[in-house]
């Protein structure tokens, strides 16, 4: 989450995306971590100028190759349910997953024991 009126908010995010990559032991964006983007404070929108733009909010989701964004306020409740609904169905979805892998991996068997060949 970042707050629209506040551009160090949202550089900070680089930051927080590659800890969270380093955390679970990638080091390159992949497919495998749901992320949804916030920016908040649109309700501030109508007296400050944003201070980020919709191309630099493109080009950062296109970096990580994120598919959901929001523009929210907390202030107004706006989206706020909206946000709260994608990131539960991406939570239920990936831990199907998660489970579905685990099933697959007992199902084949633990793995076949090598045997050395000598030439």
């Amino acid at each position: 989450m970042f707050s629209l009126v506040d551009q160090s908010s949202f550089t900070a995010l680089d930051d927080l995306i590659q800890q969270i990559y380093k955390c679970k032991g990638d080091r390159t964006p992949k497919d495998t971590i749901p992320i949804v983007l916030v920016g908040n404070k649109h309700d501030l929108l109508a007296i400050h100028k944003p201070r980020v733009s919709n191309g630099e909010i493109l080009e950062f989701m296109n970096k990580y190759n994120l598919e959901y964004y929001f523009e929210a306020s907390a202030k107004k409740s706006y989206n706020i349910n909206e946000v709260f609904q994608c990131v539960s169905e991406l939570v239920v979805d990936h831990s199907a997953l998660r489970f579905k892998d685990q099933i697959t991996k007992l199902q084949q068997g633990p793995p076949k024991e090598k045997k050395c060949t000598v030439m």
